[in-house]
């Protein structure tokens, strides 16, 4: 008996699998214990075990938990499903349904064949290094017509010394990202590091971040477009600012629908042409200044400040100057996007404008342009100098706000590049709805996420009215964030994941990140001691996107706990001497017990008995329309009308007891019907298969990657597929089928599978896999692979990361 339950749990399954692939494995399986005899060898090679090894195994188990495993009345042993409640009686399993299924071990042939047309897949076209400076170097460089006049404001004469400070820290920081992008080149940034180098509901945390960042930058950008442009040219009265602003975001969220390749040869031309308008506008200024001197320069230095120190009025201003380098952080977004060793070009190219212009051209305002109307006119400082230095001729300041408005827009698509990037990684990991990434057919895009992003945009933008103060808070904290989890994150990658791969990139040491880190947080708080409401506006803006990102992450979670709430369809019986006013509606009564009962038609006495509460006093059950079970033939009146009248309450008395238990049987029915209906979405949203490649027998390994799971993946907890691939069947670890039948029997909630193939840990078999068995790489976890690892990550199509 004993033999038969430890043989039952190895009965090997391959029903996922197609036909001609389960017939493979049927042939090739390890664990078929149940058609093998003494005399057999094993596939291992070894003979088979003995009675008393066998019987071993089972004791084993059953010393860890008596009760943990029982024999169902076809002598098959099943899994014990403990009930969440602690006062459940004995023998009641409120979860059973939960019960995932016995997990299997066999082998799984992936021939040559597979891994050649693996080989031969199709990739992403990819942007080259001038395409991808144009997607994020607009947003870049463009910030100088909104920065300079705000660190004007705040520095006074000392901005450019400020916004040279900002140049400095953005050095170790580009070399922070070159290391996190060398690390782990996935789309998506903040979310995708954090993702492989710590928990789930942390990387949720700066999705949200990233999410704002975008949709902060694609909006105030498009209001910083139109109102440049409103600024020189008055517009129709039927056509203001507010709809030419949509009409911004809706253009470049067209540019980005005919592709990436194509929308960033566009970026790169508006790029271009931004660089050329800012040399114009430079070179013409410095002549201007060596015509006229140094006086505004000094009446300027000697300006007058408000009561504070010199070193005060500079931390100010470096504050707010770096919000002026607003999308340096954006290019993490789309690594896969980008040519193989074009980012870090990239980021020198971007680093270099910085340096080039952004601090040159405020130290050109303060020696040209009063400092009074500087202060005036912040957000149109870079104009300001364009008419002083033009002698108020009209054609430099024209020049200035079309190409202005231009790039500034084209900031737009610099939030729409990069949230492309976060939401197909998002969906990818069954958090976002999958139709997020159907691609159009003619371009290629994922067109549903293009368009979600522009209602998002446009939403914001129409709930705060077009106060660009209100998205300016937005965006500020957003950015600095970012900015900030890229400090940490790299970190992190020196805690948690030292022995992976760098490639090329020069490791930033631990003490260099931390200073930066500690900048880039002293930066925020400065933020928020200068306007202290932009964090009041950004925590709406952060509760709202969050909570929503929570509740895809977390629909099992939610699930469950409706579930909970609305009970299992049971229903209410009331004891025949309480009032209906006064009934107890927290005592409820099973299905059977209630069957049972009403067909006896008699008094029941009905105890408490575990975790299901029933009335202590005897309930009266009636058959409804039963005249022996009526008051009134029990009870004899010898006045006739008395009689009637009584009659009369009677029957209506009846009438509405007959309605109640007609509306608790009809509420029970929808009670179940909810709870069956709660069940399977359930059961739908954990049966997405995931697969740990291990190369070990540790239980301790093993363990530590399911929890994992458990902890993270709400959606693909249900199926465990344990995957070890080895070269020759001697080099399979001892312990590791031992050890997975224990796990299997440890999580009855899980199904945990354990997969042979034979072959090499390569790309072109990963995909294979993935391709066989249906998983998305995505869904395909593996520890993490050392400096000697002979492939580059991004070579297995997002395989994640969870654990040392």
């Amino acid at each position: 008996m004993h033999e038969q339950q430890q043989n039952t749990a190895r009965v090997t399954s391959v029903d996922f699998l197609d036909p001609q692939s389960a017939q493979s494995a049927r042939r090739r399986t390890v664990s078929t214990e149940l058609a093998r005899d003494e005399s057999q060898t094993s596939v291992l090679g070894m003979p088979p075990p003995s009675f008393a090894e066998s019987e071993l195994l089972t004791i084993q188990r059953r010393q860890i938990n008596p009760r943990f495993l029982e024999v169902n009345e076809n002598s098959r042993m099943i899994k014990w499903v403990e009930s969440s409640d602690s006062k459940s009686a004995p023998g009641r399993k409120a979860d059973e349904w939960e019960f995932a299924g016995w997990g299997s071990t066999y082998f799984l042939d992936v021939t040559r064949a597979d891994a050649d047309r693996a080989s031969q897949r199709k990739g992403r076209a990819l942007v080259g290094v001038l395409q991808g400076i144009g997607i994020a170097g607009n947003d870049v460089v463009g910030s100088v017509f909104y920065a300079i006049g705000p660190v004007v404001v705040a520095a006074r004469q000392y901005a450019p010394i400020s916004l040279l400070l900002v140049t400095m820290l953005l050095h170790p920081m580009r070399a922070i990202m070159n290391e996190l992008a060398a690390s782990l080149p996935f789309n998506g940034g903040a979310y995708v590091f954090f993702l492989n180098i710590s928990a789930k509901w942390v990387a949720g945390i700066m999705a949200t971040l990233a999410v704002l960042d975008y949709m902060a930058t694609s909006v105030l950008s498009a209001a910083s477009a139109t109102s440049y442009l409103s600024s020189q040219f008055t517009l129709p009265s039927s056509f203001g600012v507010f709809p030419l602003t949509i009409a911004v975001i809706v253009v470049f969220g067209i540019i980005t629908f005919v592709g990436i390749r194509e929308s960033s040869t566009v970026a790169s031309f508006i790029f271009l042409s931004h660089l050329i308008t800012m040399t114009v506008l430079m070179i013409t200024a410095l002549v201007h200044w060596i015509r006229n001197g140094n006086d505004i320069l000094i009446s300027n230095w000697h300006t007058p400040y408000p009561d504070t120190n010199a070193a005060k009025l500079i931390w100010d201003g470096f504050c707010l100057a770096l919000l002026g380098v607003t999308g340096f952080e954006s290019t993490e977004g789309y690594l896969e996007d980008l040519k193989p060793g074009a980012f870090p070009t990239i980021m020198k190219f971007m680093w270099f404008c910085i340096a080039a212009v952004i601090a040159p051209t405020s130290l050109l305002v303060m020696a040209i342009v009063p400092m009074n109307e500087v202060i005036e006119n912040p957000s149109s400082s870079i104009l300001t100098l364009a008419k002083a230095v033009s002698n108020n001729s009209p054609w430099l300041s024209y020049w200035v706000v079309i190409d202005a408005t231009i790039v500034l827009g084209a900031g737009v698509l610099t939030g729409m590049v990069g949230v492309l990037g976060l939401f197909e990684r998002l969906s990818r990991d069954q958090i976002l709805p999958p139709f997020l990434l159907i691609r159009n057919r003619w371009t290629g895009v994922f067109q549903y996420i293009i368009m979600f992003f522009m209602v998002l945009c446009i939403t914001l933008y129409s709930i705060t009215g077009g106060d660009m103060t209100s998205l300016s808070g937005v965006f500020a904290v957003a950015f600095l964030c970012v900015m900030i989890s890229y400090a940490f994150a790299n970190a992190m990658l020196y805690l948690n994941r030292p022995q992976l791969s760098r490639r090329n990139a020069t490791r930033v040491p631990i003490y260099v990140t931390m200073v930066v880190f500690s900048i880039l947080v002293g930066a925020l708080v400065g933020n928020a001691v200068i306007d202290p409401s932009i964090f009041k506006t950004f925590a709406i803006y952060f509760v709202i996107v969050h909570a929503v990102l929570l509740g895809f992450m977390n629909r099992v979670w939610i699930l469950r706990r409706i579930l909970k709430v609305t009970g299992a369809g049971a229903i209410v019986l009331v004891p025949s001497t309480q009032s209906t006013a006064t009934k107890d509606l927290r005592q409820p009564l099973d299905e059977d017990s209630l069957s049972d009962s009403a067909s006896a038609g008699t008094d029941v006495d009905i105890s408490y008995d575990g975790d299901v509460k029933l009335p202590t006093e005897p309930v009266r059950l009636r058959n409804i329309g039963s005249s022996s079970n009526s008051p009134r033939t029990a009870t004899l009146n010898e006045d006739p009308e008395q009689d009637l009248q009584s009659s009369e309450q009677e029957e209506a008395i009846e009438d509405s007891r007959s309605s109640q238990l007609v509306i608790r049987g009809s509420h029970r029915l929808v009670n179940a019907f909810n709870s069956m209906l709660i069940k399977s979405m359930i059961n739908s949203l954990r049966n997405h298969p995931v697969i740990y490649f291990t190369k070990s027998d540790s239980l301790t390994h093993l363990h530590r990657a399911i929890r994992y799971i458990r902890q993270n993946e709400n959606s693909h907890k249900g199926n465990i597929r344990l995957v070890h691939i080895y070269r020759r069947v001697e080099d399979i670890p001892k312990r590791l089928e031992d050890n997975h039948r224990f796990l299997d029997e440890l999580y009855p909630k899980i199904q945990i599978d354990l997969i042979f193939i034979q072959g090499t840990f390569d790309p072109d078999t990963i995909h294979a896999i993935s391709q066989h068995l249906n998983v998305p790489k995505s869904a395909m976890f593996m520890s993490c692979p050392g400096e000697s690892f002979p492939y580059n990550i991004e070579e297995f199509g997002g395989a994640r990361i969870i654990m040392d």
